[in-house]
C-alpha cells in the first residue's frame, strides 16, 4: 500500500527540509530491507546496516539523518555512519568518515501494508559532521536491539519528492558484521541526510492507500557482478 505521508512530514518539519541536502525519495509502498544491529542471526533478524550513496552538494555541515522505516515495535538507539570510497562490485567496505549512537524521532504514519508494521518517518541528529561539497559520500544506519523478535526495515522508494543527487539510481546494498555485502535487488532505499537538526515532530498526516506491491518484506540475497 502506498502511504503519501513522508512528504507531509517532511515539510511540517520546517527548517529541516529546508536544508535537506540529499532525500532519496518517499516510500512506494512495496519493501523493506532490515536494518538491525545487535539481534541473533536468522533469516528474520539477520544483522545489516543499509547504505545508499550521495553528493554532498552544501558548503555547510551535515546535522541530521532522515528516512522513512517499517517496525514492528518502538527502538530507542540508531547506530549511524558516512563513509566514502566504498566499492560494492569489489567488496571495498571505504573509510568511515563519521559514525556514533543517537536517539531518533519517529513520527507514526499509519499502517505499512504488511501485518504488525507501522511506518515511521525518522529523524535523528548526528552533531555536525563536516563534509566536502561535492564529494560522493555513503550513509548508513540501523536499529541496535537485543531482542530476538525485533524487526526494522528501511522503505524503498521510486523517488517521488526527491531532493539532490543521485536518487532512483539502484545502488542500495547492505553489510553484515563479518564485512559481507548483500544485494538491495537494484531496489533505492527511502534514506537522506540533511544540513539543519531534528526540528518538532509533527502528528501523523493523511495518508492514502493505493495498492500492494510483492510482500518481499525484510529480503535480501548476496551481490554478484
Amino acid at each position: 500500500m502506498k502511504l503519501l505521508a513522508i512528504g507531509a512530514f517532511l515539510t511540517v518539519t520546517g527548517t529541516c527540509v529546508a536544508q535537506t541536502v540529499w532525500y532519496n525519495g518517499d516510500y512506494n509502498g512495496f519493501n523493506a530491507f532490515l536494518s538491525t544491529w545487535g539481534t541473533p542471526n536468522g533469516f528474520s533478524n539477520q544483522e545489516a546496516i543499509q547504505y545508499e550513496d550521495f553528493v554532498w552538494n552544501s558548503s555547510d555541515t551535515a546535522k541530521s539523518i532522515l528516512g522513512t522505516v517499517l517496525i514492528n515495535t518502538s527502538f530507542t538507539q540508531l547506530h549511524w555512519e558516512i563513509r566514502e570510497n566504498m566499492e560494492f562490485g569489489n567488496n571495498n567496505v571505504g573509510t568511515v568518515v563519521a559514525s556514533g549512537l543517537t536517539t531518533p524521532v519517529l513520527a507514526d504514519l499509519g499502517f505499512s501494508g504488511f501485518p504488525g508494521y507501522e511506518t515511521y518517518g525518522l529523524q535523528a541528529d548526528i552533531g555536525s559532521v563536516a563534509l566536502t561539497n561535492g564529494n560522493t559520500y555513503f550513509l548508513g544506519f540501523c536499529a541496535i536491539t537485543s531482542g530476538p523478535d525485533f524487526a526494522m526495515g528501511i522503505a524503498t522508494t521510486s523517488g517521488d519528492n526527491s531532493i539532490g543527487t543521485p536518487v532512483n539510481n539502484g545502488n542500495a546494498f547492505s553489510l553484515d558484521p563479518s564485512g559481507t555485502f548483500f544485494d538491495d535487488f537494484d531496489f533505492d532505499l527511502s534514506m537522506g541526510i540533511s544540513a539543519s537538526h531534528v526540528g518538532p515532530v509533527p502528528e501523523p498526516a493523511t495518508f492514502a492507500f493505493v495498492g500492494l506491491g510483492a510482500l518481499a518484506l525484510l529480503r535480501r540475497s548476496k551481490k554478484s557482478r
